[in-house]
């Protein structure tokens, strides 16, 4: 969504014109909203450098508070930044139930549960959790396709299935640059559970372009579920922006070889756009978790913007 329109200008530098559409502020429930027509009872008019650089107002009931205005833009700006984000965790939710129909049976027992590998799947992992999916999160670093797991990661992953109900299907997911660390904690839930009743498969959501190499075709044929068409998320997760930039990190890296209990706690220390990396992290977390249990935000800025009959001159700043 573009933000830097300063103004839409007829010829002779005056402003003119009624927009086709209007950002309203829906005070029941904090959010702002497109509307084709301005409430009457919306005579506050805002303008925040932080929507739309300024330019366009967002129409306020009178009494909203600043910091419930405030909320109000961060939640606006995340559904904008990250709308496409957002349809393709979807998308691939769509994808998944669609190849294992029993995800939705939330009676059943044969229900299989996910297992979230790192950062990577957060977002569909959040968004399956939201819908009543059981879901968990395994974090572990540099995770190779041959190796033997410390005792401290198989009691960590053994209480994760436990608080998981112990299910007899598993699925473990992860975004697949090689697919080794889907391929090595499926075994190492199979050697764990050592059971012929617990099926264990594999979903790739999304692939690098190295996953579709050569040295990577036996590693690839094991792979029981490739999630494609999910071109954002997917290109975010190849060039880890999603964790650089858009979420972060809340957790320091625990590598596999040397996973131990005392290091699983420890937040990472770093930062991220001038405040600690967990607390930016957590940030986004409640942030991105909101917008994806809301309807998708779809914002043409021209329509937003004054409309005239003669050509007016959309000024560009800086």
């Amino acid at each position: 969504m573009p933000s830097s329109y300063s103004s839409l200008e007829s010829p002779d530098g005056s402003q003119s014109g009624t927009p086709r559409q209007y950002l309203v502020h829906n005070k029941a429930t904090n959010l702002i909203e497109v509307a084709d027509i301005k409430p009457a009872s919306h005579t506050d008019e805002r303008k925040s450098q932080d929507v739309i650089g300024g330019v366009v107002a967002v129409f306020c009931e009178p009494g909203v508070h600043a910091d419930e205005f405030s909320a109000a833009i961060k939640m606006f700006n995340t559904r904008c930044e990250h709308k496409e984000l957002i349809e393709n965790v979807n998308s691939a939710i769509s994808q998944l139930e669609e190849w294992e129909p029993r995800l939705d049976e939330i009676e059943s027992n044969e229900r299989p549960a996910v297992l979230a590998l790192g950062a990577s799947p957060k977002l569909v992992k959040w968004a399956l959790k939201d819908r009543g999916f059981k879901v968990a999160t395994i974090n572990a670093s540099s995770i190779p396709r041959e190796g033997a797991p410390t005792p401290d990661f198989n009691n960590y992953v053994d209480r994760k299935l436990q608080k998981l109900g112990d299910p007899k299907s598993v699925i473990v997911m992860d975004f697949a640059d090689s697919g080794a660390s889907l391929l090595r904690i499926r075994d190492d839930v199979r050697t764990l559970r050592d059971d012929p009743r617990v099926t264990v498969r594999t979903v790739a959501l999304g692939t690098s372009p190295a996953f579709k190499s050569s040295k990577n075709e036996a590693n690839r044929e094991l792979i029981d579920k490739v999630v494609g068409d999910i071109g954002t998320l997917e290109t975010s997760l190849n060039e880890q922006r999603l964790k650089n930039h858009s979420l972060g990190r809340n957790k320091a890296k625990n590598y596999y070889a040397t996973w131990n209990k005392a290091d699983a706690s420890k937040l990472e220390t770093g930062s991220m756009k001038g405040m600690p990396a967990h607390e930016f992290y957590q940030q986004q977390k409640l942030l991105l978790k909101a917008a994806m249990q809301l309807p998708v935000l779809n914002v043409e800025v021209d329509n937003l913007l004054p409309q005239q009959d003669e050509p007016g001159v959309l000024i560009w700043r800086e």
